[in-house]
């Protein structure tokens, strides 16, 4: 792969490389080794910026100075933390359009096309590809519109029934963030006018209980880099490594198909299988069955998750997945 870049910086002439910091472990080691080869080229810079997050991971610390790994603390200092540099939360403006001759200059590059998909990765078949696409068209606009109705229609209720997955209560932005089309920042500002440019610690309940599920996304970034080992197989908590699971093959299938007979499990995998998107709620419940019910490797599930979500994010399902994490009880929370 870095060959692959060098020679792309090579063949367009280019000065200046930018790129996001992917935080994952085998992404850091990529990086450093294309960083490496990019520094022994003349006259080229390489910069990586933390704009996954507003945040950068590891800012928010301890008193001991230590990356916070509990999540109400990092809440409370994310808030006075933006609060008091608001140029945490500023929008880059929007990039100037390509000059004419670019288009000329760099034509390999505008008429090249994307790679195919392999085969496991496709649609069944062109009716599957149109009901997805129908429940999550693509595109800024589409995310920006998606986002205008949150915060129109939903967003005044979300505090009261954001755990209520029958009510539909989420902005379904997720999907969009995960793949970068629209920018935490992006979500964050127009909360904030929605707001009446109010902090996110005031004003509207609503802005306030959705901003801190976006604050979650910002935390569980922190802890994928203040424990690595969490990106590579392995639970937060090591001795759970330990435990010994069930193979259970019968019970895995259930689960997988929404036919546990718990209802509540059920629905989330019915979400999940039909609209490659479930509820955060019934994400905890559901992932809560598999693990301690059933016994079943946490990690099948994550892998289940991995290839069945549209939003898939790694450090959010590896810490929605975390075995050592709360227990839920399937009937009292559907009730």
């Amino acid at each position: 792969k870095s060959d692959k870049v060098l020679q792309f910086i090579k063949d367009n002439d280019i000065s200046h490389v930018f790129g996001n910091f992917e935080y994952e472990v085998d992404e850091i080691r990529r990086d450093i080794k294309v960083a490496h080869r990019i520094q022994d080229e003349k006259d080229v810079s390489f910069e990586l910026l933390h704009d996954q997050t507003v945040l950068e991971p590891g800012l928010l610390r301890t008193g001991a100075g230590t990356p916070m790994k509990v999540f109400t603390p990092y809440h409370k200092a994310w808030l006075v933390e933006t609060k008091k540099n608001p140029e945490h939360l500023d929008l880059v403006a929007p990039p100037e359009p390509n000059d004419k001759s670019s288009a000329e200059k760099l034509k390999k590059l505008f008429d090249s096309k994307l790679p195919s998909l392999p085969e496991n990765k496709d649609f069944i078949n062109d009716e599957e590809r149109k009901r997805i696409r129908g429940l999550w068209p693509a595109g800024h606009s589409a995310g920006m519109d998606r986002l205008e109705h949150f915060l129109n229609e939903k967003v005044s209720s979300y505090a009261t029934h954001r755990s209520e997955p029958a009510r539909d209560p989420s902005s379904r932005l997720s999907a969009y963030i995960s793949a970068g089309v629209i920018s935490v920042r992006e979500a964050l500002a127009a909360a904030k006018k929605h707001n009446k440019n109010k902090h996110f610690d005031t004003g509207d309940s609503g802005i306030a209980s959705w901003v801190r599920e976006i604050v979650f996304r910002e935390f569980y970034r922190q802890i994928l880099v203040a424990i690595p080992h969490n990106a590579m197989n392995l639970p937060q908590n090591l001795k759970f490594d330990n435990v010994h699971w069930e193979e259970d093959e019968e019970g895995w299938e259930k689960w997988c198909q929404g036919k546990t007979g718990v209802p509540w499990v059920d629905a989330g995998m019915r979400q999940l299988n039909t609209e490659a998107y479930m509820h955060n709620r019934l994400r905890m419940n559901t992932a809560s069955y598999l693990t301690a019910n059933l016994l079943i490797d946490y990690r099948r599930g994550e892998r289940y998750f991995a290839t069945h979500l549209i939003d898939w994010d790694l450090s959010n399902n590896t810490q929605g997945w975390e075995p050592s994490y709360t227990v839920f009880n399937p009937i009292a929370q559907a009730e």
